[in-house]
């Protein structure tokens, strides 16, 4: 990439890096215990930012100062592990010093005006590398643009989601798409641990069909959308205790209408956002319009029971069909 990048600029092309992770590092880690340090309202990792000099989570927006050392083991020795946007552009100053590098995600186009400088300074040539999110992946065209890289290309694939394939594979193939719209030839690096994974092979031959074709069969075995409906109910509440009973109430007093339909409750890979606790049921049904309806008044019956129940003046129910 860091050859190909080079070549690119002393052509006197420009070049186009995505990697969908804004911020500095994901993760700041001891090296002796392995701590990683959390949001204190979600439960998720918080990630450093350069600009601020802060650890900010992307979920509630909380900032902390980096610690010292590490609170579980006192040790002193703490790194920061993985890389966002920020981070790519500070190493490209290193190995790049004479390019005109941007950046484009959330935290630099806080205002319309600064994203359309960003856009504007890369479609005059004032910019050689600009680097970004999936911001940069839809409706740009650039005259001189001479080489897209998309990074981590496999971290877009394996979010635990039926739609990961498909959202994935669309946004490699925008972003690819930035290339060779205009004279001359445009080269498109991915980078990826597991090349011969189909997803990625699809994007590289541009296999439309072949991943349609593919990701339809997938779907029509597990009964996904278009070939079944799912109504995914996520239930919110400030104490875990209540949550979980408010889960396990929604999953027995459904079974008895919609059975076997019915999964759960479960914990969703981010447990807790700004001091909610959540629990999922999933509901899957076929395509008849008869039975979504059905199930829909049934979940609100329930869900309204639930908010009236004592104790449970606190609890969010937020009923979700076919989720994107």
């Amino acid at each position: 990439m860091i050859q190909r990048i080079k070549e690119t600029i002393e052509g006197g092309k420009q070049v186009l890096l995505f990697q969908n992770r804004r911020g500095y590092a994901p993760n700041l880690e001891c090296g002796t215990c392995q701590w990683v340090q959390p949001c204190v309202h979600c439960d998720v990792t918080l990630t450093y930012h350069k600009p601020s000099h802060k650890m900010h989570c992307h979920y509630c927006g909380y900032q902390t100062a980096i610690p010292t050392h590490c609170p579980q083991c006192g040790n002193r020795q703490l790194t920061l592990k993985g890389f966002g946007t920020q981070r790519i552009e500070d190493d490209l100053k290193i190995f790049f010093p004479e390019a005109r590098i941007g950046r484009l995600d959330l935290d630099t186009t806080r205002s319309k005006q600064s994203l359309l400088q960003i856009l504007d300074d890369f479609a005059e040539k004032r910019l050689d590398i600009l680097v970004g999110t999936q911001m940069i992946t839809k409706g740009l065209d650039f005259d001189h643009l001479g080489l897209v890289g998309i990074l981590q290309a496999d971290h877009l694939i394996a979010y635990p989601d039926f739609r990961s394939s498909e959202r994935g594979f669309q946004m490699m193939v925008q972003v690819a798409g930035r290339a060779g719209r205009r004279a001359g030839q445009s080269l498109v690096l991915i980078q990826t641990y597991e090349p011969a994974n189909a997803i990625l092979q699809d994007v590289l031959h541009l296999n439309l069909d072949g991943f349609y074709v593919r990701e339809l069969q997938e779907r029509k075995a597990f009964h996904y959308p278009p070939y079944g409906r799912v109504i995914r109910i996520t239930l919110k509440h400030r104490r875990p205790e209540k949550v979980e009973w408010a889960a396990l109430y929604m999953v027995n007093k459904l079974t008895p209408f919609l059975g076997d339909a019915v999964q759960g409750p479960a914990t969703p890979s981010v447990p807790r956002i700004n001091n909610y606790y959540l629990r999922t049921v999933q509901v899957k049904l076929g395509t008849e319009a008869a039975r979504l309806k059905h199930a829909k008044e049934v979940i609100l019956q329930i869900g309204a029971a639930l908010r009236s129940a004592k104790g449970m003046s606190g609890l969010i129910v937020q009923p979700d069909v076919d989720p994107v």
